[in-house]
């Protein structure tokens, strides 16, 4: 009798323990392979070269500023993105591998797109420059849904803490 208990006992022991240790041995084998995505957070200036030949339909990219300062904030692969000294709403985006892509949302009461009547937000899309320690992106704005309306570029780099 004392036997079977003893047999017993050990199976459950080795069940409630032995279990969830194979469990966190297969977690930690998995998780040695992921990598962190680079960081993009700081305070940004960006950069944006005229475009002399958007059609005057396209106002809202034509009211980029030259010149802006962007706050982005991180966790993993999700950015947000305020302006320090532009009136565009906080957006969000993500940044996959070396790619940065953000919507800026805006309001049909400030922008009447005639063009392009279902578009909604700014995009910033950038490459991420990983040789300069990360500390400038190159890319574009472009207005979702409106391919009518021309990219405008845009250099960011990034300013020191």
């Amino acid at each position: 009798m004392l036997h079977r208990k003893s047999v017993r006992f050990v199976l459950i022991y080795l069940g409630l323990v032995g279990a969830p240790i194979l469990m966190l041995m297969a977690v930690l084998n998995y998780g040695h392979r992921l990598t962190a995505p680079p960081s993009v957070e700081g305070t940004w200036t960006l950069i944006t070269e005229p475009n002399l030949n958007a059609p005057a339909s396209c106002t809202p990219l034509a009211s980029i500023a030259q010149s802006s300062t962007v706050v982005i904030s991180q966790s993993g692969k999700h950015v947000g993105v305020s302006s320090a000294n532009n009136p565009m709403s906080p957006a969000s985006g993500r940044l996959d591998d070396q790619t940065l892509k953000i919507s800026f949302p805006f309001s049909k009461r400030d922008f009447t797109m005639r063009v392009c009547p279902n578009s909604h937000a700014f995009v910033w899309t950038a490459l991420l420059d990983r040789t300069s320690g990360p500390t400038s992106l190159t890319g574009y704005w472009s207005v979702d849904g409106c391919p009518s309306c021309s990219s405008r570029s845009v250099k960011a780099t990034r300013q020191a803490p």
